[in-house]
């Protein structure tokens, strides 16, 4: 049961460290989940020679490995019968025996070869992405779930190691920058990913992410073209402009004329193209307020008498106004991506996921023609 829900591996602890004065291997206590799902727990730290092992409840020494030689430190269960007890003959001219009482869950701590021992690697077995990359067929995750976990559970191998540490011994060696042995503690070790675990991990990179729960062009996002005057109501003005407000205080270094982007598609007839203009702001405002915090873009002075008071493309034909925040590249004060993705142009943006860019459009009917006076 414990492997089939929670799998197998280490659940905590376990650390290894080298204690060179003495030449061994030093286990710290903690918790695993073998390839069978019976528990090992090692309640104190535990000494490995690196000449001779001797594990519990087994005196049988491994030899000591040539310099250069990979090996592996491996947990395994081990039940130690203790409690003897003496039994009295139950036949005439039988002879008294021995029984255990009791059976002690333990454990060994045994140093193999690299080579001898089944390392299957860490990560698990299934992976609907690589799986569609390889048939090339498109599967709803219920239908490939369903398909994989129907075929069986998994066997497991005799020779399957649940490895604590690598080791590599270099020999002697007097440079204090080469020790003789190389360790290292993460070497293919399986982790059992506990409830409180997947919560912490989905929590960091998911949970609490910044989202956009507001923009002051609300009423006109994807509405019915603005007239002319509604347009200029809007943008030329030097004291207002485009106001993006998010839940959370972000930091504003992020927000800037490269993540804070404003630009002006017009149609051109002689070409059928689209030609966008980005439009530098003269300033991007930040500040933190009641529910979060905002940003103000606010366009430069040369756009506004060339759109406003000159001749310029979108007088005559009218166009599209695009507003974009690159969610990638804009963070939280926890380094955050912001949740971006402006889904149904509903607020607050976002699907859970750190970064998506946050979109938004309107579009400007021409300036209308003065009217000729009569008379």
């Amino acid at each position: 049961m414990n492997r089939m829900v929670s799998g197998w591996g280490v659940v905590c602890g376990l650390d290894v460290t080298f204690d060179p004065q003495h030449r061994a291997l030093i286990v710290s206590p903690g918790l695993a989940i073998d390839c069978r799902g019976r528990e090992i727990l090692i309640c104190e730290p535990q000494a490995v020679k690196l000449a001779v092992l001797e594990p519990p409840c087994n005196p049988t020494p491994v030899p000591p490995d040539a310099a250069g030689e990979h090996l592996v430190l491996c947990l395994e269960y081990h039940d130690c019968k203790t409690e003897p007890v003496q039994l009295t003959s139950m036949a005439c001219g039988g002879e008294e025996r021995q029984e255990f009482n009791r059976i002690r869950d333990s454990f060994k701590l045994r140093l193999r070869h690299e080579a001898d021992v089944h390392l299957p690697p860490p990560n698990g077995r299934l992976c609907p992405l690589m799986d569609f990359k390889k048939s090339g067929k498109p599967e709803t995750m219920h239908g490939y779930l369903c398909r994989h976990l129907k075929e069986g559970c998994p066997d497991c191998d005799e020779k399957v190691c649940l490895v604590l540490a690598r080791i590599v011994r270099r020999g002697e060696s007097e440079d204090p920058d080469r020790p003789a042995v190389f360790l290292d503690a993460c070497f293919k070790r399986r982790l059992v990913y506990s409830n409180p675990v997947l919560y912490d991990l989905i929590h960091c990179f998911h949970g609490d992410l910044p989202h956009v729960i507001g923009i002051s062009w609300k009423d006109v996002h994807a509405a019915k073209p603005l007239e002319w005057g509604e347009f200029e109501a809007l943008l030329n003005n030097t004291d207002k402009g485009l106001t993006v407000y998010f839940d959370q205080e972000m930091d504003d270094k992020t927000i800037n004329r490269h993540t804070f982007l404003l630009s002006v598609a017009n149609y051109d007839e002689d070409t059928g193209y689209d030609f966008k203009r980005y439009i530098s702001p003269e300033r991007i405002e930040y500040a933190k307020d009641a529910h979060g915090s905002h940003a103000t873009f606010f366009v430069n002075e040369a756009w506004r008498k060339d759109t406003f008071v000159g001749t310029s493309k979108i007088q005559k034909d009218g166009g599209d106004v695009e507003i974009v925040l690159r969610g990638n590249l804009i963070t939280n004060l926890k380094g955050q991506a912001l949740d971006g993705d402006f889904i149904a142009g509903k607020f607050p943006s976002g699907n859970g996921v750190q970064g998506g860019d946050f979109v938004s459009w309107f579009s400007v009917l021409p300036m209308p023609k003065p009217q000729k006076s009569q008379g």
